[in-house]
């Protein structure tokens, strides 16, 4: 039957593997001692942002329903519960600082919604904030009209239309991408707004400059914001996706460590072209006796 020959043991082991749809479950079960885990937590992704491998814990972020529900497995210290604290818009933000586009930069003014608030710039109508969102994904990712269109489901006109108007209204975010493009053309690499150098291909420039310069300076503005904490708050953090990090805490002070750590996070200064000014803002959930309920 061929059960006894070696390749064919290896070609059904493959097959399996192949079949078999992995899910976080699954990942994390992998990796079990004890009813624990201990991820690897590094900064070696191109941009310096915190990898959490082993298991890898970036699918949890997810917002699929199927695997928000299983972000129930991660659970609190006994007798404790979750917090989260994650930093909103920040690739954007960063962006617009260190752009020194004074219209862009309006858009995050504290009390505003950034995506409506481009919706009426750009498109004259607030209501179409799902289309300026898009647009806005667009102009930091450095996406081309081709690009754009496919992601967010619209003609190619469409796209070059939208793109062409972003220009016009921010002519100083398109002229800092530029610089940019040409630095790393040049050099091999960007500078985050905190100086840290980020490598980009030259021959990809145009598409990699937005996305190393957004998220790389995001990733220091959030490590920055952890070193802040005190000693004693930082040991309760248990996780780190993108800019979010989660933390187990006694019920009874959740509200209380909450707020310092939104306080900390917000006390960190993008780093701006000058007179330009871009709050950093901290968004939170739970407590919650799981990570499922910190959404």
């Amino acid at each position: 039957m061929g059960a006894d020959k070696p390749e064919v043991v290896a070609l059904v082991d493959k097959m399996s593997t192949l079949l078999i749809s992995k899910t976080p479950a699954q990942t994390v079960k992998k990796y079990l001692r004890g009813d624990r885990v201990y991820p690897s937590i590094s900064a070696r992704q191109t941009t310096g942002r915190l990898s959490t491998t082993k298991p890898g814990m970036t699918v949890f972020g997810s917002r699929e329903e199927r695997l928000v529900a299983q972000q129930s497995i991660i659970l609190p210290d006994q007798g404790e519960v979750l917090i989260s604290i994650d930093l909103s818009q920040i690739d954007a933000r960063c962006m617009a600082a260190g752009s020194g586009d004074a219209n862009y930069a309006a858009l995050f003014e504290q009390g505003r919604d950034s995506h409506t608030e481009m919706a009426a710039r750009v498109f004259g109508d607030p209501a179409r904030r799902k289309d300026a969102k898009a647009l806005a994904h667009a102009a930091n990712y450095g996406m081309g009209a081709a690009t754009f269109a496919r992601n967010a489901g619209i003609p190619l006109h469409d796209a070059e239309v939208q793109l062409a108007m972003l220009r016009e209204e921010f002519p100083q975010l398109e002229q800092f991408k530029n610089h940019l493009r040409e630095q790393a053309e040049a050099m091999g690499y960007i500078t985050t707004g905190f100086g840290r150098r980020v490598a980009v291909s030259p021959d990809r420039a145009y598409t990699q400059v937005p996305a190393a310069y957004g998220q790389g300076t995001a990733r220091d503005v959030f490590l920055e914001g952890v070193l802040a904490l005190p000693s004693s708050i930082a040991s309760m953090i248990r996780i780190f996706v993108h800019d979010e990090v989660v933390l187990s805490v006694p019920q009874e002070q959740a509200e209380v460590i909450k707020s310092q750590v939104i306080k900390t996070f917000e006390s960190v200064l993008i780093p701006g072209a000058e007179g330009i000014a871009v709050p950093t803002l901290a968004d939170s959930a739970g407590p919650a006796i799981d990570w499922s309920g910190c959404k």
